[in-house]
């Protein structure tokens, strides 16, 4: 019986030596893979980062479209009251009602003003 011990002291000593192997290979194995698919992973981010960036830019952009296709009709009906009130001061003689007069383009969503 003392024969059979040392044996199976030994087939032990191996097994537990195996799956330690096998634990540190698994290990091995994982970080590698982790490692390969690194870079893959930040392309990836990458490009859903600029697909994000491109979607918020045309919201933007829709979103300043649809105001001034809004705004629209109020803004020629303030350019067409500003050029009869400038009409009327003129013919009035009256003094500019503005202190500094106002270059309107019509074309233009922009009011530009330079000092008179």
């Amino acid at each position: 019986m003392q024969s059979q011990e040392p044996q199976n002291a030994v087939s032990q000593g191996s097994e537990s030596g195996a799956k330690s192997l096998r634990q540190m290979l698994v290990v091995r194995i994982a970080f590698l893979l982790s490692l390969a698919l690194l870079p893959i992973g930040l392309v990836a981010m990458g490009q859903s980062w600029r697909a994000l960036q491109i979607t918020n830019e045309n919201l933007e952009a829709s979103i300043h479209g649809r105001t001034s296709a809004l705004v629209e009709p109020e803004r020629r009906a303030l350019l067409t009251k500003l050029g009869t009130t400038s009409a009327l001061a003129d013919t009035l003689g009256a003094a500019d009602l503005i202190p500094r007069a106002a270059i309107i383009d019509p074309l233009s969503p922009n009011l530009w003003f330079r000092l008179t």
